[in-house]
């Protein structure tokens, strides 16, 4: 069977859907005379979001449009701007402020200069508390930076910037906005320079289901598995966070060294169990490390990949970003040096900007590569550098093919140096040696056991 070819979402869900589920009460207390948009202030809902991928959502639409009603909106696209926080400074985002604009992209090129002039919503959000504050006519200038805005009479320095392109659709029969899906077919993230903005790259479609608190369980349950992956918390700042570390640390500092990394298998509960340990480790080693991200000070993000056979060429995998962008990474001459895995990676590292735009097994055959496996990983990474200016990187992977086989792994990865310095190999060898051994005597220890199994073996091989 060729498992590219089947669609786990289509053959799912393409049976009949109970979208018109009944809600909880609190729906009611929306009074049908009402606006959309007033039912929509008034009503506290639940928000469930799901990432997509782009090859996917070709199968996905025609299920949604044929079985609700599109609400429509005048614009299709909307932007979303979030500040420089002002305590913290860069690069620092300001998770509770942020503007709200509507336009439709086809007329408008996002640059500085024509955001200026679109209407905005000035919101804030707490938790899952998001209030309208006001709106503005425009954007006024501040003083000292063409990123900096007047908002509320107070000045804020513009951060970044996230188009989404949206449809969205009613659930149930009030055909109101205070209940529906929302589907973001494309999305795309900018930071603010001096005077224009920098393309980041695409993070892929996204699915929200916005309801009356409480209520539509049953469609929940249902859009929690095949191709819907629930979103990663802060996914959407992987990007912004990756054009952060690259501002701190020169692809010079380690490209030389080849791929240096220490792996271990989580023989207890899931990767992601491990991440909040792993910050409060490196907090209570704040005297040899420093984290290198401000807050949530990790970066998670998903992709998908397409295990390869390729002979006696050593390993190939096809990597998909949700963007529907793909590279390929070739690794070959592994061995062991202590503790330590070392090998000779290719790898594209700007994948998500200029990645071919092409479904895995078209890229394949481009390639003259067969296809053995897919798996999809979701990564929650924490680097952060030692006083003597080595980086490392600690990934909690979890990764799940379509047969259902899982692994779980916790990756140390030498990154670079903080300094700009290029290290010699057996320093790092070291360095990485004595983190080692206070991984293994730290208190999430017990939940870990060496490895030196790859992915690309372990689903090679489950097939």
């Amino acid at each position: 069977m060729d498992i590219f070819s089947k669609n786990r979402y289509y053959s799912t869900y393409s049976s009949q859907i109970d979208w018109d589920t009944n809600f909880d009460s609190a729906a009611a207390d929306v009074s049908d005379s009402r606006s959309s948009q007033q039912a929509e202030a008034d009503c506290n809902r639940i928000e469930m979001k799901f990432d997509l991928f782009q090859h996917d959502l070709a199968a996905i639409l025609p299920i949604v449009e044929a079985s609700l009603s599109e609400l429509t909106r005048p614009y299709e696209t909307t932007a979303t701007i979030h500040f420089t926080d002002p305590v913290h400074g860069a690069p620092s985002v300001d998770f509770g402020n942020r503007l709200r604009g509507y336009f439709d992209q086809s007329s408008v090129k996002p640059c500085i200069g024509t955001l200026g002039r679109l209407d905005w919503k000035i919101e804030t959000k707490h938790r899952k508390i998001k209030k309208v504050e006001g709106r503005l006519h425009g954007l006024s200038p501040a003083a000292g930076s063409s990123s900096a805005f007047v908002v509320r009479g107070k000045p804020q320095v513009a951060n970044t910037l996230k188009l989404a392109k949206r449809r969205h659709f009613a659930l149930g029969q009030r055909q109101d906005e205070s209940r529906r899906l929302t589907i973001d077919l494309h999305r795309s993230l900018y930071k603010f320079g001096d005077a224009e903005l920098l393309h980041l790259g695409d993070m892929g479609p996204r699915l929200e289901l916005k309801s009356p608190l409480g209520g539509h369980r049953a469609l929940i349950q249902r859009l929690s598995g095949g191709e819907l992956h629930k979103s990663l918390p802060f996914s959407s700042l992987y990007l912004y966070f990756q054009h952060v570390l690259r501002s701190r640390i020169c692809k010079s500092t380690f490209s030389h060294l080849g791929e240096l990394e220490a792996k271990f298998a989580v023989k207890t509960g899931n990767a992601r169990d491990l991440l909040q340990p792993v910050l409060e480790w490196i907090a209570r080693n704040s005297h040899s490390f420093s984290l290198l991200l401000p807050a949530p000070n990790y970066m998670s993000r998903m992709r998908r990949y397409h295990v390869c056979d390729t002979g006696d060429m050593g390993q190939a995998t096809i990597v998909e970003t949700p963007a529907g962008r793909c590279s390929l990474k070739t690794k070959r001459n592994a061995h062991t040096d202590g503790v330590v895995l070392v090998r000779e990676t290719v790898a594209s590292h700007t994948t998500d900007t200029d990645g071919t735009m092409l479904n895995a097994h078209s890229f394949a055959r481009a390639h003259g590569l067969r296809l053995l496996n897919s798996f999809v990983k979701t990564q929650r990474k924490v680097p952060f550098h030692l006083r003597n200016g080595l980086a490392f990187q600690i990934s909690a992977d979890e990764c799940e093919c379509e047969n259902g086989h899982r692994l779980d792994q916790l990756e140390l990865e030498f990154i670079g140096d903080v300094t700009g310095k290029r290290p010699d190999g057996p320093s790092v060898l070291a360095t990485m040696s004595d983190l080692v051994k206070s991984i293994q005597q730290s208190p999430f220890a017990a939940s870990l056991r060496p490895t030196r199994l790859s992915k690309h073996q372990y689903f090679a091989g489950t097939v």
